[in-house]
């Protein structure tokens, strides 16, 4: 494919469309503005960046809106996604009346990749003729920062990593840069002297403009504690930088920049080309490990000493106090609380809400002192609504878009086990002491090395069930590769609740 091929179907059609809101289509994109071809924006499935990591809703991308697919009538659309997932998204394209639609090849998007990646070197040059870095490591560090931008999940299993630290390093001030959804969560941890954060969703367009809005906010936040540079700056998760965290360590300017070397993985090496420029230190541990240990093998490998390896959430006397009102308005009684987690930011990791209706009617009808609460964000409302409506009348209590993450927490500390997918609530449910039954859509002889997977991503500690496919479905290969709830739905209802059968068995 070239790119005469692309300027062609720009030439024969207008109101043009990029289907994607990854790496490869933020690469074509740029490639467009240098082209002088404009595009009308980018349509997705569901609206966050990357399956994994965020709840944030993203609104715009690139300087260009972002659509669900469902908002989009008539038009045309380019296919910016690796080719083995452009079949599934043409078929949903046509049967949505869209049938102009080019396909990308790989070679065609690694070539423009490569071609930002290229960029980055050029920028890193300049800013670092610019710009006045700490050269000389203070010991100790009087001032540290932590860039964690990932989803809920992502901060709890980070949580071990800043308690250690601050165990290390008694006297620094610590400054965690996380999201504005789970910046809330840590406002009450002892160990964080302060909580920045940084919208990642508007830190769009070219990559100068990205390294450019992150400077400032550096900027802004030295200017704060009336301090040139930060003495160390670190960046524990393990996988891609989709959302330029490592562009706020460069920033720091602090003597010790340190994460996780572009080259730990494949996937990493082709997205975080050169980032490892932006470092002082770049840690590469490519060994299969729990999300947890990343950050504390981290941590050994500056020579700090981890003690105490379990993740640890704080929260309010007014959480509880909000928890306890909320329960005694809508149960009667002693009653054992489920936590259900029915939400997920992929619709692949997302078990069918008709399966959860019938797990809760089943367990109902095994006990009925059980009450279930369903948890979530706005993205649940929907699926509680529908579980709340096909179970008994008092069962189910939707919670749903009514909770902050702190109050969660607090719900966590009152019931007795999390049944659900994998996602932010499971951390949240699991940190707080409840055993967890997770619905995880990796095949248990899958690629163990996948983010969805249990070995990377499992609720941490003993005691909790994994139920996972025993093999992948039609074509996916390893995991699921489907935009929609398919290898997941492979299990089945009266596997869960034996499983959480079992576990009340055993004595919760």
């Amino acid at each position: 494919m070239t790119e005469n091929a692309i300027e062609k179907f720009f030439a024969d059609h207008d109101r043009i469309f990029i289907f994607g809101i990854g790496n490869y289509s933020a690469a074509l994109a740029e490639r467009l503005n240098e082209l002088n071809l404009a595009f009308k924006g980018f349509i997705a499935t569901s609206k966050t960046r990357a399956d994994r990591f965020t709840q944030c809703p993203l609104d715009t991308f690139m300087d260009h809106p972002v659509f669900l697919i469902d908002e989009i009538v008539g038009g045309n659309v380019i296919l910016a996604l690796p080719e083995k997932y452009q079949p599934d998204a043409q078929q949903i394209l046509i049967e949505r009346g869209i049938k102009n639609i080019f396909r990308c090849t790989d070679d065609y998007m690694i070539e423009n990749v490569r071609r930002a990646n290229e960029l980055t070197v050029e920028l890193v040059d300049e800013f670092k003729r610019s710009i006045p870095f700490q050269t000389v490591e203070h010991k100790p560090w009087r001032d540290v920062l932590i860039a964690c931008l990932g989803g809920i999940g992502d901060l709890i299993l980070v949580t071990p990593f800043i308690r250690e630290l601050k165990r290390n390093h008694p006297t620094a001030r610590l400054t965690l840069i996380t999201t504005p959804l789970t910046a809330d969560l840590m406002r009450t941890s002892p160990f964080v002297d302060r909580v920045k954060p940084f919208d990642w969703k508007r830190n769009v367009g070219t990559l100068r403009a990205r390294m450019l809005n992150a400077r400032k906010f550096v900027d802004d936040i030295l200017d704060e504690l009336n301090i040139n540079a930060f003495d160390a700056a670190l960046l524990p998760t393990w996988d891609v930088d989709l959302y330029g965290a490592t562009f706020l360590l460069f920033f720091s300017r602090a003597a010790r920049r340190i994460a996780y070397s572009e080259r730990v993985n494949d996937n990493k090496a082709r997205s975080n080309k050169n980032f490892d420029l932006l470092l002082t230190d770049a840690v590469d541990d490519r060994s299969l490990r729990h999300e947890v240990e990343r950050g504390l093998v981290m941590l050994d490998r500056i020579g700090d000493l981890v003690v105490d390896r379990q993740p640890q959430l704080f929260v309010s006397t007014e959480d509880h106090s909000t928890i306890d009102r909320l329960l005694r308005d809508h149960i009667d009684g002693d009653c054992k609380l489920i936590v259900l987690g029915v939400s997920a930011t992929a619709p692949h990791r997302i078990w069918a809400r008709e399966s959860f209706a019938a797990l809760v009617n089943r367990l109902h009808d095994w006990r009925d002192d059980l009450r279930f609460v369903i948890v979530g964000g706005r993205d649940a409302s929907q699926i509680a609504a529908h579980i709340v409506e096909h179970t008994p009348r008092g069962t189910t209590i939707d919670l749903t878009d009514r909770l902050t993450l702190r109050q969660s927490a607090a719900l966590c500390f009152r019931a007795s086990i999390y049944v659900g997918n994998n996602t932010g609530a499971m951390h949240l449910a699991a940190t707080c002491g409840m055993r967890c039954v997770e619905i995880n859509n990796v095949p248990s002889d899958g690629d163990r090395n996948f983010i969805d997977g249990a070995s990377r991503t499992r609720p941490f500690g003993e005691g909790h069930v994994i139920l996972q496919p025993d093999h992948a479905l039609d074509d996916c290969v390893g995991h699921c590769s489907k935009p929609f709830a398919h290898c997941i739905n492979q299990i089945d209802v009266e596997t869960v609740v034996d499983a959480v059968k079992n576990i009340f068995l055993k004595g919760v």
